[in-house]
C-alpha cells in the first residue's frame, strides 16, 4: 500500500498509519466483506523550468519522488539537473531518492542545464602565401 493511502473504518473514518495496530479487521471490513482505502495525496500544480525558463506544468504530489517527473516530462534534456532547496545537485542515480516535496520552491522545480564547457580559443594560426604559394605561418591572439 502506498504512503498515501489509508485504511478507512467501517463509518468512513480515516485511520492514521500510526494507529492502525489498534485497529482489527472486524474495525474495518464492512457487511459486504469490502475493506475500504483512501488515497490522501495531495496534488497541486507546478511549474517545470530549465535555466528559469518554463518548460511545462504538471499536476503531481509532492510525495512523488522525481524520477516520475522525468517520465512525466520527456522533454528534459540528459545534461538537466534537479537541485535541492540548498542549490546541490542531484545526480540521476540519487533522483529516486528525493521527493517533489524537497526540491519545490514556490510551486515551481527549476532544474539547471549544464552546458559543455568549450575552452575559449584566444590564438589563431594564419597562413601567409604570397602568390599562391605558402610564404609563413603564423599564429597571433584574436583580441
Amino acid at each position: 500500500m502506498l504512503d498515501s493511502q489509508h485504511f478507512l473504518t467501517k463509518d468512513g473514518d480515516l485511520i492514521d498509519v500510526n494507529d492502525e495496530e489498534s485497529y482489527t479487521i472486524g474495525d474495518v471490513i464492512d457487511e459486504k466483506r469490502i475493506i475500504n482505502i483512501k488515497g490522501t495525496e495531495v496534488k497541486i500544480g507546478i511549474r517545470i523550468k530549465i535555466n528559469d525558463k518554463v518548460l511545462t506544468t504538471i499536476e503531481i504530489d509532492n510525495k512523488t519522488t522525481i524520477n516520475i517527473i522525468r517520465t512525466l516530462v520527456q522533454n528534459i534534456p540528459e545534461s538537466a539537473h534537479f537541485y535541492t532547496l540548498d542549490n546541490d545537485k542531484i545526480e540521476r542515480d540519487e533522483e529516486e531518492e528525493f521527493t517533489v516535496e524537497d526540491i519545490i520552491n514556490n510551486e515551481e522545480i527549476n532544474l539547471k542545464e549544464e552546458k559543455e564547457n568549450i575552452p575559449e580559443i584566444n590564438d589563431i594560426t594564419i597562413g601567409i602565401c604570397l602568390n599562391g604559394k605558402p610564404l609563413i605561418k603564423k599564429t597571433i591572439q584574436q583580441d
